[in-house]
């Protein structure tokens, strides 16, 4: 399902074209067994999925449990690799680059994890957590200045009051307010391509209508 989203004037070329995407893994199967086997069993993740998404689209992912739509959404950022098919980023086949050309396009790509519990370093303050995309990429290496952006984008998130939360540890926050800090995280760098799976799990009922 494709939304556009009102107001955005978004161009013909597609941002996103993912073609024919086939994601397996490999059965662990026991070592007998494998005499008897013509064929290595795969787990088919993704089997010959095809969608185009253009700048300022919502395109959503729509399936059962285990279906495979978080699988998309990683081979889609190349965190996890596709078998087959082809993921084109910008015009750009990003299928089978090496990590070193695709760590730079990271900055206008990123994902907001469905489990935030396990997406924030422990051992990382919520500020440090959320500004430490800003110093990978060389876009603010003055603590001033990362403080700054971590605190407007927390506000924008409603992580407040973010003064406070700012130096507080994953440990400290509820399951909502760490939702919260993962989505300020993916949204610091002001990517052209977010995939957000499924990111107000965390949230309570009247801030999921919003």
């Amino acid at each position: 399902m494709t939304v556009p989203i009102p107001g955005d004037e978004s161009s013909d070329n597609p941002l996103l074209d993912v073609g024919n995407l086939r994601v397996y893994y490999p059965v662990k199967v026991p070592l007998i067994q494998r005499f008897f086997q013509s064929e290595k069993p795969f787990v088919h993740a993704v089997d010959g999925v095809s969608f185009t998404l253009k700048a300022g689209e919502i395109f959503g992912l729509v399936g059962e449990s285990g279906c495979g739509k978080t699988t998309i959404g990683r081979a889609v950022l190349r965190l996890a690799e596709a078998t087959s098919g082809t993921i084109k980023f910008e015009g750009v086949d990003i299928t089978r680059l090496p990590e070193s050309k695709v760590r730079p396009l990271r900055q206008r790509m990123q994902i907001i994890f469905q489990d935030p519990h396990a997406s924030l370093n422990p051992a990382m303050s919520i500020g440090q957590a959320i500004g430490h995309p800003l110093k990978i990429h060389g876009l603010a290496w003055l603590e001033a200045d990362v403080r700054k952006e971590v605190l407007g984008v927390m506000r924008e998130v409603g992580l407040t009051p973010e003064e406070q939360l700012y130096d507080k540890f994953p440990r400290h926050l509820s399951g909502g307010q760490k939702q919260r800090a993962a989505i300020a995280r993916a949204i610091i760098l002001k990517p052209q391509l977010i995939v957000a799976d499924e990111p107000v799990s965390m949230l309570d009922m009247s801030i999921r209508a919003r």
